[in-house]
């Protein structure tokens, strides 16, 4: 997918790190605008992404050697490039940041060739 220059990838997330932990962790190089944790219910799947406000403290997170590892609550995080998904099967979530939709097909609105709309269901399945 194509990259997303104002977000970064974490990776090393135990259970016990929340939202508001990576918010607080990361602010400290600069303005956080969005922080999401995927999760898997209410368990996390040991990955998110932060989104900061400026592209400039995302490149200098990724391309700035760091002097002793990125450790929050104890665990050792690893950072990458944020990717965006091809597959429009996934939204963000206002709680439990970015998680995948659950049904599994939408409704579509077309218009007929009178110019009558009527609602046609899409039966594609997100891969």
């Amino acid at each position: 997918g194509e990259l997303v220059l104002d977000r970064i990838y974490v990776g090393g997330l135990g259970q016990d790190i929340y939202e508001k932990d990576l918010y607080g962790f990361f602010s400290q190089f600069g303005e956080v605008s969005y922080v999401g944790i995927i999760t898997d219910g209410d368990y996390s799947k040991g990955y998110g992404f932060v989104t900061f406000a400026r592209k400039d403290v995302v490149r200098g997170l990724l391309e700035e050697p760091h002097d002793e590892p990125l450790v929050l609550k104890g665990r050792v995080l690893t950072i990458g490039p944020a990717r965006q998904k091809q597959d429009n099967s996934w939204g963000r979530g206002y709680s439990q940041g970015w998680r995948r939709q659950r049904d599994n097909y939408s409704q579509a609105r077309v218009e007929d060739h009178e110019g009558q709309a009527s609602t046609v269901p899409d039966h594609s399945i997100p891969v």
